[in-house]
C-alpha cells in the first residue's frame, strides 16, 4: 500500500514539474540548446539499455528498443503533438533531420541484415549524431 501512494504523490509531483517546466521549454522561440540537453537526457535511457543489452549479448533487446522507441516518438508523440496544436518547422531544418535519420537507419538496417555491427561502425553512429547537431547549429 505504501509503494502505491509513494507511486502516485511521484506521479503527481512529476505532472506538475511536467507542465511547470512545459512553459520554460516552449516559452517563446525553442532554443537550440534546450531542445539538445533534453533530447540527450531522453537518449541516456537508451544508452542504459544498449549498455545492458551488449552485456548480455542481447542484440535483438537493443535494436528492438531503439526501433520502438523511434516509432512511438514519431507515431504516438509527434502525432498527439500534432492533433493538439499544428507543428509548424522550418523547411530546411526538417530537411536534415529527415535525411540524417533516414540515413542512419538504412545504415543500420544493412548492418543487421549483412555483418552486424563493429566497434568501428559502433563508432561511426555518435560521429554521426555529432555531425548532425554541427549542421543544424550552422544552419541556424
Amino acid at each position: 500500500m505504501l509503494a502505491l501512494v509513494i507511486a502516485i504523490g511521484l506521479l503527481i509531483v512529476g505532472t506538475i514539474l511536467l507542465l511547470v517546466g512545459e512553459d520554460w521549454f516552449t516559452g517563446g522561440t525553442i532554443d537550440l540548446s534546450r531542445v539538445t540537453v533534453v533530447s540527450l537526457g531522453i537518449g541516456v535511457e537508451m544508452i542504459a539499455l544498449g549498455i545492458s543489452a551488449a552485456r548480455k549479448r542481447r542484440a535483438d533487446i537493443l535494436v528492438g528498443g531503439i526501433l520502438g522507441s523511434f516509432a512511438y516518438n514519431l507515431l504516438v508523440t509527434l502525432g498527439l503533438a500534432a492533433v493538439i496544436r499544428p507543428i509548424i518547422v522550418e523547411a530546411q531544418l526538417t530537411r536534415v533531420a529527415v535525411t540524417t535519420m533516414i540515413l542512419a537507419h538504412l545504415a543500420l538496417l544493412a548492418l543487421i541484415w549483412y555483418e552486424g555491427m563493429s566497434r568501428f561502425m559502433g563508432g561511426l553512429f555518435p560521429a554521426g549524431y555529432i555531425m548532425y547537431l554541427v549542421s543544424i547549429v550552422l544552419l541556424r
